[in-house]
């Protein structure tokens, strides 16, 4: 086999996309997104984001978190929900974060200048 990019989509698979044929179920997605998460932050994280709901959305499977999402600015305390994209014709994950909602900084008044 020759070398190639390891993001470059080979010919079997282009023909999968073409005609349509999904190799990624939602079941699939669900088991990829939930062995990543055990990989990367353990059983716990798991159990915290449960239950995990996946949803369809273009020709990406998205899988969500249900932890309930904390407001804060303490990075090392915030919790939030999973989000991981994974397409539903090859597999590959296309981002794999949490949603972390910053509060607003508090509005200084606008001061005029002297004229």
């Amino acid at each position: 086999m020759s070398p190639h990019e390891p993001d470059d989509e080979r010919l079997d698979m282009v023909s999968r996309r073409a005609a349509g044929t999904k190799l990624i179920s939602d079941v699939i997605a669900l088991e990829i997104a939930r062995l990543v998460l055990a990989r990367e932050h353990g059983e716990d994280e798991i159990k915290d984001q449960l239950p995990l709901s996946v949803t369809a959305e273009g020709d990406a499977w998205v899988v969500r978190g249900s932890r309930p999402m904390m407001v804060g600015s303490d990075f090392s305390k915030l919790r939030a929900p999973l989000e991981m994209r994974i397409s539903q014709f090859t597999g590959q994950i296309f981002t794999c974060h949490f949603q972390f909602l910053l509060p607003a900084p508090e509005a200084t008044p606008i001061q005029s200048q002297p004229k």
